[in-house]
């Protein structure tokens, strides 16, 4: 994620509804930005799982972890 604006974090929402209702895991990749900040003050990353990189979360929906 890159740009997020006042319809983004509902539709992320809503995507994590329907994923989880197909039983399928998701992840959000938002490295540290103003985005991310956004995730932040709204407490969603409570909601989501968020990643800083492409492989962290593709590990993540995989069902592995990285090495740190």
């Amino acid at each position: 994620v890159r740009f997020l604006d006042s319809t983004g974090i509902p539709a992320l929402l809503d995507l994590k509804r329907r994923a989880k209702l197909r039983g399928v895991p998701l992840a959000v990749v938002c490295p540290p930005t103003d985005v991310w900040n956004r995730f932040t003050l709204q407490t969603v990353e409570q909601l989501l799982v968020l990643r800083e990189t492409r492989d962290e979360a593709v590990a993540f929906v995989r069902g592995r972890a990285l090495p740190v």
